[in-house]
């Protein structure tokens, strides 16, 4: 798609505004949330909050449900020479997702039939308000898989940039929607309700942008295509799925084990800040899984610059970010929200010092995918389940809260320091043999 020298002043350009758009995603997003999260949970209380936020463990296990297509999306459309080609992988692409979304539908349909309790009996809400709140996650993970994938076409075709503001455009409607509605409802499926309609409104968004801002058109494709995209998408579903299912998993868990909804809250505020303080380091590396897939193998040297200079970087920035944290840090939460203030900087605490070390060696990983070395990838992403369940059995006497927490951080920075230790040794000399 870009080729020469117009290539190379057109990436510069592409990671000028991936860079700034993904920074103002990450500041504007984490501002949004640090004023209007703390307004909302003064509005409802913590526990309202908390089950309000379980519609986040269904849009966050994308990973698992999106079987590695997105991924699949970026790494095949910038290697395509033709519109022709663009068309086929896309429309194989929509295929897939169409059929994903389908087979969950008709699962959670499944699920809800025959009221298996998928809460284990908390007492938190009432049976039938639970399975209620399964089929707005049932449909809040479909609508969000479905926009994901519209997303990963945009950054196929170097438009990184749109979804950043998609993303932030989100977060700010979502917010304020509830923040809103805290002053006329107590009810938590307004909430909810509310949630649903902003996630639609982002389906229709990014749908437009495929038709406004891309070639990508559906036509019917051939099975080369579709066996292509298949193969590679459960190569990545395989890594990323051992990976990205880490913190819905310990959410999960740790309603089933506490039964406690403020304690889940506290523990979804400490992800979002976890998450903001990594989302600022993925500005820098969100471009480069495309920019890898385009270079390929051939200019492995040129990767290998880098990553060494995002190395430096990122983990400079690491460091100076934690250590500020940490000494700040309680002051300011204490600040905005008071009641949980200890519990809340402890979590998040534990969190961000395995969440953002795995930002860090995020473009290792990228390089990895972008190399087609998905194998490799696969056995080193495979310990941090591993590191992650081990960690929950040796840490039963902690508090649940500081028990998941402390879990996904320590399989978090584990895999980090794996994944640039076998990058290294893999591609020492150049070849990757």
């Amino acid at each position: 798609m870009l080729i020469g020298d117009e290539r190379i002043m057109k990436l510069k350009s592409y990671l000028q505004k991936c860079i700034l758009t993904g920074l103002g995603r990450s500041f504007g997003s984490s501002l949004i949330s640090l004023i209007f999260i703390p307004l909302i949970i003064h509005n409802v209380g913590m526990e309202k909050y908390g089950i309000w936020m379980i519609l986040s463990i269904f849009a966050n296990s994308l990973s698992i449900t999106d079987l590695g297509l997105s991924k699949a999306m970026v790494y095949f459309i910038p290697k395509q020479k033709s519109n022709q080609e663009i068309n086929q992988i896309y429309s194989a692409g929509l295929i897939i997702n169409s059929a994903i979304v389908l087979v969950i539908i008709m699962m959670g349909l499944t699920i809800y039939w025959l009221r298996i309790d998928v809460w284990g009996g908390t007492d938190a809400f009432p049976v039938e308000f639970g399975r209620r709140l399964l089929l707005y996650g049932l449909f809040t993970a479909c609508i969000s898989l479905a926009t994901s994938f519209f997303r990963s076409v945009l950054e196929g075709f170097y438009k990184l940039y749109l979804v950043n503001l998609g993303f932030l455009l989100q977060t700010t409607t979502i917010n304020i929607l509830v923040y809103i509605l805290s002053f006329f409802t107590g009810d938590v499926e307004h909430f909810i309700f509310g949630t649903m309609f902003i996630y639609v409104a982002m389906y229709v968004f990014h749908l437009s942008l495929i038709r406004l801002k891309t070639s990508a058109v559906f036509c019917r494709p051939g099975v080369s295509f579709l066996k292509s995209v298949i193969k590679y998408s459960l190569g990545v579903f395989s890594i990323g799925s051992l990976a990205s299912v880490l913190q819905p998993m310990n959410g999960y868990l740790l309603v089933l084990f506490s039964g406690d909804m403020r304690i889940y809250g506290i523990f979804d505020v400490a992800s979002k800040i976890a998450v903001a303080a990594s989302g600022v380091l993925q500005s820098f590396v969100m471009p480069f899984f495309s920019v890898f897939s385009g270079y390929g193998k051939e200019r492995i040297n040129e990767i290998k610059n880098i990553l060494h200079k995002c190395l430096m970087g990122l983990g400079g920035a690491y460091v100076v970010g934690w250590t500020l944290f940490f000494l700040i840090g309680r002051s300011i939460l204490g600040a905005v929200i008071r009641n949980e203030s200890v519990e809340l900087y402890n979590a998040t605490l534990i969190q961000i010092t395995g969440v953002v070390l795995i930002t860090v060696a995020d473009p290792f990983f990228r390089a990895f995918l972008a190399l087609g070395n998905l194998r490799l990838a696969f056995k080193i992403k495979i310990f941090q389940p591993i590191i992650d369940i081990i960690c929950i059995l040796l840490l039963g006497g902690l508090a649940p809260l500081y028990r998941f927490s402390a879990a996904y951080s320590i399989a978090c920075g584990c895999t980090a320091i794996v994944y640039v230790v076998m990058f290294r040794m893999k591609y020492k000399d150049g070849t990757g043999q």
